[in-house]
């Protein structure tokens, strides 16, 4: 259905944008433009939400020394990717890189330990950044969802001018796997 729709919306377009300049002519060549989506789809082998503390019974932000669990099946060549908020920001979130976390080495063994240094700080470039912490457009001092300024941007690394302490100091972010699951 995304294809088809994509595709409708493209071709429609082109035509648009060529029939000033097919009209002015006497003879005119009827074309068929056909695009095809060639990418090969990622699986995603699961989806899931993670917002109820350990410590807690119903979700909830995760408050200083607090932290959320969840679990994951993997193989080898399968990769880990989430993203989680920075609450005091317009629309900042951790996230891996867009390829993901391997869950296993080259040499098959699961990965263990702190994966921190491969979680990065994201803007999802919908609202303005407002200094962290102090904006009256970011979580919890604003009055109503989506109440900043349009950003109209990008999703990329953070890089609004303002000073952030480093990942590492946000959040930390362990892998251990369970072999009895």
């Amino acid at each position: 259905m995304f294809r088809r729709t994509f595709t409708f919306t493209l071709i429609l377009g082109l035509m648009l944008g060529l029939l000033p300049i097919a009209s002015a002519q006497e003879d005119t060549t009827t074309f068929t433009i056909r695009l095809t989506n060639l990418s090969q789809p990622l699986p995603i082998t699961e989806a899931g939400v993670f917002n109820t503390p350990i410590d807690g019974n119903e979700p909830a932000p995760a408050f200083p020394n607090s932290a959320y669990s969840f679990d994951v099946h993997g193989v080898p060549g399968d990769v880990l990717s989430f993203a989680t908020m920075l609450v005091q920001s317009n629309d900042l979130f951790f996230a891996p890189d867009p390829a993901g976390i391997p869950l296993f080495d080259e040499m098959g063994t699961p990965i263990e330990g702190d994966i921190t240094a491969q979680v990065l700080l994201w803007d999802a470039g919908t609202e303005v950044n407002e200094a962290p912490g102090e904006g009256p457009n970011q979580a919890p001092r604003q009055t109503a969802p989506n109440t900043g300024d349009d950003e109209m941007g990008v999703v990329g690394e953070v890089n609004d001018g303002f000073s952030y302490p480093a990942v590492t100091e946000y959040i930390r972010v362990t892998i251990v796997p369970h072999t009895d699951m």
